[in-house]
């Protein structure tokens, strides 16, 4: 059967495909691509158990958006609009689209067409939310005595707690239980630097659920932590990271000696000119060396710092070398396997002393974190307001604590008895924990709840929020085991042109292509036009000055008039090139390249409206937003301008924040630093 759609991995017809995805009665997983009708297959499912007589209550369906959720609840309540004012035979139209055979249609348009005012005409909620809207809901009924507050107020914007958290850690500093944690502040900096440590802090706070579940796997303490981290280590690489550099380097030093390979590359380079005579019995005072820190003192000067090998040249064979060697028995292969081994042995030092410097790293951030994420706390406490991620760690421990997952669960059993879950591939684990935690409670349950999952991993976009695509097929097996659920697939797309889909293919089908179960998309857009092409890279060395390296010390600039006089873009850079080159392919497109009208349904040429340019960050978006305005191609930025990211802004709130908090150093020692000061970096020590 020549089909795109799958049922538990058999061909199926669409009709087929669709009485199985809309099928109220039966849990269901749907692995399906961009522009398959996921959502169609969502909202039609909603109709349906609306249809059977399920109650808007007994319905949770969660996406990950608030748009997202808003637009599926247009769709739904249009739907209900259509069938409301449809006649008898455009009823069974949708509902036979909609996976009902023509009898059954005709059975349920009575109720179809009932549906509007029995539930937006009465007020009834849409049950359609985001994780996070649904999590903040079940802490609202959370059980008494549970420690969780259910009158917290939820924040959107948590900058001012994390300020306050960062000037009480300062302040700890001077306190007689503070000395420690600053000791390790400074170890920190003087392996990180001031602004990474601050960066890698920050990020602890950004992250603090995640760390705090993770302490409270491994026993809830700075010490069982770095306890679970030499474990992990020591199982992963091998490496006990208690022996410490020293302890490396004698290791490494014994297998260099007991491999033999050093002491081939030594009698090879006794068959080479004077040079390399000398070099041999250099590193045979290293062969003989018992000492490991005497042995290295000698390897590294003949490694080449930007390889961490040999150095190629140092031990390059010559033709008159090659045949004193032969005489001495030893052929050319024998050295350069000899050579091979030791940098293979200088990978391993060098590995092992990443990962034990990494180790040494987190022996001081863990207690900075964890002192850290205590003031915040203590702040959020005070404040009676939680996160987002609070709301959903909060969750996860509810449904996972032998005190209160009873009560949640009864709670939960009694709401809900169907639940679909779209773009399943962005979830993350906390969020399958809580949703893997309730619905492990049916384990034999006759009565378990109905699950409809959709996605497709190819479409993850949440990583920065820590979605985790692989617990898609974690989902599927599961509910393929404890729910008896149906798997349907299909990658047959009814947007993207044959550019588009020749291109994914082409991609997924390489050999280090991280999808296994990879299936050839199709479309229906066969004659839609489309194009993928890939602009030049340009090579960093092209720009030896790029944004980092134009910017004069700050002795040697010229004082400018700040408020009167705009910064100037000293010269050209990769960013630039990289604009000039996106500049030259929007003028390639518009008023030639053929765009599809959906309101008009024909072609029209290409206009700068169609266009939409998507860029990894923010940092050199001033440069394309330059070239854009030097070329007259009118656009719209995010940025909107970048007035309050300017330096001079930046400054001038920092003024601001010290007037309206005289004990905010932060902002004193930016202000000081400003033009409007130029307090030097030894000026601003005296002081």
């Amino acid at each position: 059967m020549n089909t795109p759609y799958l049922k538990n991995n058999a061909p199926v017809e669409l009709v087929e495909f669709t009485r199985s995805a809309l099928e109220p009665a039966h849990s269901v997983v749907v692995r399906a691509c961009a522009g398959s009708g996921k959502t169609w297959l969502l909202i039609s499912r909603i109709i349906r158990l609306l249809i059977a007589g399920v109650a808007p209550k007994h319905i949770l369906a969660i996406t990950f958006t608030k748009k997202a959720a808003q637009e599926m609840r247009d769709r739904v309540a249009q739907l209900l609009r259509e069938m409301a004012d449809g006649t008898p035979e455009q009823v069974v139209e949708l509902l036979t689209l909609r996976g009902l055979s023509a009898a059954q249609a005709a059975e349920s348009v009575a109720r179809a067409q009932s549906l509007y005012d029995e539930i937006l005409g009465a007020g009834q909620e849409l049950p359609i939310y985001t994780f996070d809207a649904w999590f903040y809901r079940l802490l609202k009924a959370a059980p008494m005595g549970s420690g969780v507050a259910r009158d917290a107020m939820l924040l959107t914007d948590a900058d001012e707690l994390r300020e306050a958290a960062w000037q009480d850690f300062f302040e700890l500093f001077n306190r007689p239980n503070g000395e420690r944690i600053r000791t390790y502040y400074l170890n920190l900096i003087e392996r990180m630097g001031a602004h990474n440590t601050e960066n890698m802090l920050n990020s602890a706070l950004y992250l603090s659920n995640e760390f705090e579940l993770w302490l409270d796997s491994v026993g809830g303490t700075v010490d069982e932590g770095l306890l679970a981290l030499q474990n992990e280590i020591l199982a992963e690489t091998g490496l006990d990271v208690s022996i410490g550099a020293s302890g490396i380097a004698r290791s490494v030093h014994q297998a260099i000696v007991a491999s033999g390979a050093l002491a081939v590359i030594v009698r090879s380079l006794n068959a080479g000119d004077d040079k390399k005579v000398a070099r041999a019995e250099h590193l045979q005072k290293a062969l003989d060396a018992d000492d490991a820190e005497v042995f290295w003192s000698i390897v590294n000067q003949y490694v080449a710092a930007s390889t961490g090998h040999l150095n190629g040249t140092q031990f390059k064979l010559e033709k008159k070398q090659k045949a004193t060697m032969q005489g001495a028995g030893i052929s050319e292969d024998d050295y350069v396997q000899a050579v091979v081994q030791v940098n293979s042995y200088l990978d391993e030092v060098h590995a092992q002393s990443a990962d034990l410097h990494a180790y040494q790293i987190h022996e001081d951030m863990l207690p900075c974190v964890f002192a850290l994420l205590e003031l915040y706390r203590q702040h959020k406490r005070v404040a009676n307001a939680v996160e987002f991620a609070d709301v959903s760690r909060q969750c996860f421990e509810l449904l996972n604590s032998p005190e209160t997952a009873a009560f949640m669960q009864t709670a939960l059993d009694a709401r809900y008895r169907h639940l679909l879950f779209d773009e399943f591939q962005d979830t993350n684990p906390v969020q399958w924990g809580i949703i893997h935690g309730w619905l492990a409670a049916y384990q034999g349950d006759a009565h378990k709840p109905c699950v409809f999952l959709v996605g497709d991993v190819k479409q993850s976009i949440y990583r920065f929020r820590d979605a985790d695509s692989t617990l898609f097929a974690t989902a599927q097996d599961y509910l393929v085991n404890e729910f008896d659920a149906t798997v349907l697939q299909t990658q047959f797309t009814r947007r993207n042109s044959p550019a588009v889909v020749a291109w994914v293919n082409r991609m997924f089908e390489r050999a280090d292509s991280q999808l296994d179960d990879f299936i050839a998309h199709s479309t229906a857009q066969v004659e839609r036009v489309g194009h993928i092409a890939c602009l030049g890279l340009v090579k960093a060395d092209e720009h030896t000055n790029d944004e980092n390296a134009v910017v004069e010390s700050h002795e040697n600039q010229v004082q400018r008039d700040w408020l009167n006089e705009p910064a100037q873009v000293i010269e050209m850079t990769r960013h630039d090139d990289e604009s000039a080159q996106l500049v030259q392919a929007i003028h390639a497109l518009v008023g030639q390249y053929p765009v599809w009208d959906e309101q008009q349904e024909h072609y029209r040429p290409a206009q700068y409206a169609d266009i939409m340019i998507l860029i990894y960050g923010r940092t050199h978006l001033s440069s394309y937003e330059r070239l854009l305005r030097q070329a007259q191609i009118p656009y719209e930025s995010t940025r909107r301008g970048g007035l309050m990211d300017t330096l001079e802004a930046l400054d001038l709130m920092a003024l601001l924040k010290w007037l309206l908090r005289a004990d905010d150093d932060w902002a004193l020692v930016q202000m000081l630093r400003a033009p409007m000061f130029a307090i030097s970096d030894t000026q601003l020590t005296q002081l």
